[in-house]
Protein backbone atom coordinates (compact mmCIF):
# COMPACT_ATOMS: atom_id res chain seq x y z
CA UNK A 1 0.00 0.00 0.00
CA UNK A 2 3.46 2.29 0.72
CA UNK A 3 3.95 2.34 -2.92
CA UNK A 4 0.21 2.53 -4.39
CA UNK A 5 -0.46 5.77 -1.99
CA UNK A 6 2.67 7.46 -3.40
CA UNK A 7 1.94 6.37 -7.19
CA UNK A 8 -1.53 8.22 -6.48
CA UNK A 9 -0.30 11.52 -5.16
CA UNK A 10 2.33 11.61 -8.54
CA UNK A 11 -0.71 10.78 -10.56
CA UNK A 12 -2.03 13.83 -9.41
CA UNK A 13 0.68 16.08 -9.24
CA UNK A 14 1.61 15.05 -12.83
CA UNK A 15 -2.47 15.57 -13.88
CA UNK A 16 -1.85 19.65 -11.75
CA UNK A 17 1.76 19.71 -13.32
CA UNK A 18 1.14 18.73 -17.06
CA UNK A 19 -2.90 19.15 -17.66
CA UNK A 20 -2.89 16.02 -18.48
CA UNK A 21 -3.84 12.31 -17.82
CA UNK A 22 -1.07 10.60 -16.02
CA UNK A 23 0.22 7.52 -18.04
CA UNK A 24 -0.30 3.46 -16.64
CA UNK A 25 3.00 3.14 -14.86
CA UNK A 26 3.60 2.15 -12.14
CA UNK A 27 6.55 3.91 -12.10
CA UNK A 28 7.49 6.65 -9.44
CA UNK A 29 10.80 7.67 -10.80
CA UNK A 30 9.17 8.12 -14.35
CA UNK A 31 6.30 9.90 -12.90
CA UNK A 32 8.59 12.28 -10.90
CA UNK A 33 10.57 12.96 -13.35
CA UNK A 34 7.82 13.91 -15.79
CA UNK A 35 6.92 16.64 -12.85
CA UNK A 36 10.02 17.96 -11.90
CA UNK A 37 10.45 17.14 -9.27
CA UNK A 38 13.86 16.77 -7.34
CA UNK A 39 14.02 12.81 -7.25
CA UNK A 40 13.81 11.75 -2.94
CA UNK A 41 16.16 8.75 -2.54
CA UNK A 42 13.53 7.30 -0.59
CA UNK A 43 11.25 6.77 -4.07
CA UNK A 44 13.91 4.31 -5.26
CA UNK A 45 13.50 2.20 -2.17
CA UNK A 46 9.53 2.68 -2.97
CA UNK A 47 9.81 2.22 -6.24
CA UNK A 48 10.90 -1.36 -6.33
CA UNK A 49 7.96 -2.75 -4.00
CA UNK A 50 5.05 -2.50 -6.90
CA UNK A 51 5.49 -5.63 -8.37
CA UNK A 52 6.46 -7.48 -4.99
CA UNK A 53 3.38 -6.02 -3.06
CA UNK A 54 0.51 -5.77 -5.85
CA UNK A 55 0.82 -9.30 -7.62
CA UNK A 56 2.15 -11.48 -5.44
CA UNK A 57 2.67 -14.91 -6.58
CA UNK A 58 3.18 -16.26 -3.39
CA UNK A 59 1.87 -14.24 -0.56
CA UNK A 60 3.63 -16.54 2.42
CA UNK A 61 7.01 -15.59 0.73
CA UNK A 62 6.00 -12.10 0.59
CA UNK A 63 4.82 -12.02 4.45
CA UNK A 64 8.37 -13.63 5.11
CA UNK A 65 10.66 -11.02 3.27
CA UNK A 66 8.69 -8.24 4.90
CA UNK A 67 8.83 -8.59 8.34
CA UNK A 68 7.52 -6.00 11.18
CA UNK A 69 10.30 -3.70 10.80
CA UNK A 70 11.00 -3.54 7.67
CA UNK A 71 7.58 -2.74 7.05
CA UNK A 72 7.63 -0.41 9.64
CA UNK A 73 10.39 1.71 7.58
CA UNK A 74 8.60 1.80 4.15
CA UNK A 75 5.51 3.29 5.90
CA UNK A 76 7.57 5.49 7.97
CA UNK A 77 9.35 6.20 4.74
CA UNK A 78 6.24 6.51 2.85
CA UNK A 79 4.70 8.97 5.37
CA UNK A 80 7.31 11.38 4.96
CA UNK A 81 7.44 11.41 0.99
CA UNK A 82 3.59 12.17 1.22
CA UNK A 83 4.13 14.88 3.39
CA UNK A 84 7.02 16.35 1.19
CA UNK A 85 4.99 15.73 -1.87
CA UNK A 86 1.89 17.23 -0.74
CA UNK A 87 4.01 20.78 0.12
CA UNK A 88 4.49 21.41 -3.53
CA UNK A 89 2.07 24.33 -4.62
CA UNK A 90 0.63 22.81 -7.82
CA UNK A 91 -1.45 20.59 -5.98
CA UNK A 92 -4.24 22.05 -4.29
CA UNK A 93 -4.66 19.73 -0.80
CA UNK A 94 -6.22 21.56 2.03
Amino acid sequence: MCHLSAEKLLKGLYAAALKKIPPKTHNLIHLLNATGVELPETIESLNALSIVTRYPEDIEAMVKAFKRKKAGDYLQKTKELLKWLKKDKRLRIS
